[in-house]
């Protein structure tokens, strides 16, 4: 008798988890409630910005479709298809319900986690703010709306990935709007089936001399893992499309230059190895990165 309750329990446990986990993964976690704020706190003050051009901000008349997520946004493209809007992730920055109640018996627990989430939240503006004032052009920025007081005149319509449509004041929430772009791996892998090596080097040389310009503003990115990944292309000019992990040395060394030139042309090498080893050899011989 009890074997047969403890059998119903995980059998209904187990099936509330399946839909759950089915519908984060139909709908790739988006819900607006995760992209709004229900209050300005005062992090949000000190730290807002405004950048771009406010004519950019007519993109916004058309619908925006789900393309996809990163770890800090979640990504539209507009119907045209010609730029992205890309909404934070707010509720990454705020304390769940079930740690504040917990925390509720140890004040100093609950503190330390508040400040902990606005240095969180601190940091994502600071890279923000460091692509639209230094690399505007390299990452294809082309308007940031992180400061409540600056009121946006029009609402963002939204499809998700079930269709469902939504529509959003974009004055409770922070996005940018980029140009859209197409990724690094998925060119490469197209000219390889054209067989066009030609262009294949032309566009690898792009990124090789996107990353020297990023570093040539004293601009490192972290997330070195994912840098191939994070690689575009808008016509003939590469762009980083992820710009979340960027960060800022005013006087970066030679070691320091070194290191991160490498550390990327190493991930760079890594991929081509496994999908196009000619472009993998392009690189060793031309840029002498090993493996």
């Amino acid at each position: 008798m009890i074997f047969k309750r403890l059998l119903a329990i995980f059998t209904c446990v187990a099936l509330v988890l399946g839909l759950v986990l089915g519908w984060t993964f139909l709908t790739r976690g988006f819900k607006v409630s995760k992209v709004i704020y229900p209050y300005c706190s005062d992090v949000f003050y000190k730290n807002r910005f405004e950048k771009g051009e406010k004519a950019t901000l007519e993109v916004l008349s058309q619908p925006f479709v789900f393309l996809g997520k990163g770890c800090q946004i979640y990504a539209f493209e507009s119907l045209d298809g010609k730029y992205v809007l890309k909404l934070v992730k707010l509720h990454r920055y705020r304390i769940p319900f079930y740690k504040r109640f917990l925390s509720g018996f140890f004040q100093n627990r609950l503190l330390s986690a508040e400040i902990k989430q606005k240095k969180r939240l601190e940091a994502t503006f600071a890279h923000y703010r460091l692509a639209m004032e230094r690399l505007p052009k390299e990452t294809a920025l082309l308007y940031a709306h992180f400061d409540p007081s600056c009121r946006i005149g029009l609402p963002a319509f939204l499809t998700d990935r079930l269709g469902r449509n939504f529509e959003i004041d974009l004055n409770q929430t922070f996005f940018l709007i980029q140009k859209k772009a197409v990724n690094f791996k998925d060119k490469l892998l197209l000219l390889q089936q054209e067989g066009d090596f030609a262009k294949t080097s032309f566009f690898l040389d792009l990124v090789v001399g996107h990353l020297k310009q990023r570093m040539a503003y004293g601009v490192f990115d972290n997330d070195h893992p994912g840098y191939a990944r994070n690689l575009g292309f808008v016509q003939n000019e590469a762009i980083s499309i992820d710009v979340g992990n960027f960060r800022l040395k005013e006087k970066p060394s030679a070691e320091d230059l070194q290191k991160e030139y490498f550390s990327c042309l190493k991930q760079l090498l890594h991929w081509a190895k496994k999908r196009y080893p000619e472009a993998a050899q392009y690189l060793r011989e031309k840029y002498r990165v090993e493996d």
